[in-house]
């Protein structure tokens, strides 16, 4: 069954610009139930163009999960931040502590009768950070290890197929480009830039956000690198001027005259 799946991948992702990339994704999703056994699921995109992330396609949410799953605060929760760091799917019972007692499951998951959750991080084939995989269950450990092997195994296709049609959608007037090209940042690479900017260290950083100092370290390289500077200070400086550091959580302004 899962082989069959996977295999089928290719053939429904080629007719998804025909068909909608909205009902392109939802097929593959219906492809995986019979692996994933999942009672709903979402497909949350990151646009670099806008900073932002929206619902692709859904289904078997209410529109106030949908909202609320869509929104930057998601990924920016502290009770999330363990499930972005991980490169492979993680489910609510893969976690060390108790996803179940935190304000997003309790507010928007248990009301509505959701037991079990996995979730996926999306990363085109160079790496970058193209959104968010969500399926949920009413029974309590439905997301097998198959389960997760094979959404591993087709997160890539997700991820290639939103990048490639946020490269080709016009942008909106509302969506903000980035002077010098758009820095092609992930949440937590943004958040962990958010921590740099208050003068934080590595291990400062890793600290707040429950992450090793590897981790940051790793994400500090992509973030110099992305932005094409060379120091910390270079990379606020470029967060500064391009909104991309929120200023209001007093966060430190770099030294000098900002450019325009």
């Amino acid at each position: 069954m899962i082989n069959s799946v996977i295999r089928s991948v290719p053939n429904t992702m080629t007719a998804a610009p025909s068909m909608g990339l909205a009902a392109g994704f939802g097929q593959l999703a219906r492809l995986m139930r019979p692996v994933t056994h999942h009672d709903a699921f979402a497909v949350v995109g990151w646009d670099p163009r806008s900073g932002t992330h929206h619902i692709v396609t859904s289904s078997g949410y209410p529109d106030s999960v949908e909202g609320r799953a869509a929104v930057q605060s998601y990924a920016f929760d502290e009770s999330n931040s363990a499930v972005l760091s991980n490169t492979v799917p993680t489910r609510i019972d893969d976690l060390n502590f108790d996803y179940r007692e935190s304000a997003f499951y309790r507010s928007a998951l248990k009301p509505i009768g959701f037991t079990d959750g996995m979730t996926a991080t999306l990363h085109g084939r160079g790496g970058q950070y193209a959104g968010l995989l969500h399926f949920s269950a009413r029974r309590r450990a439905t997301f097998t290890q198959d389960a997760v092997e094979m959404t591993a195994d087709v997160t890539e296709v997700f991820a290639e197929a939103w990048l490639g049609w946020c490269e080709r959608a016009p942008a909106h007037p509302e969506q903000k480009s980035v002077r010098g090209g758009t820095a092609l940042l992930s949440p937590r690479e943004l958040d962990i830039l958010q921590g740099m900017s208050l003068g934080h260290t590595n291990q400062r950083i890793a600290n707040d956000r429950g992450i090793s100092v590897r981790t940051v370290t790793t994400h500090v390289q992509a973030i110099l690198r992305k932005t094409g500077q060379e120091s910390r200070a270079g990379a606020v400086t470029f967060g500064v001027q391009n909104d991309l550091i929120d200023l209001s959580k007093k966060a430190v302004r770099p030294a000098g005259p900002r450019q325009f």
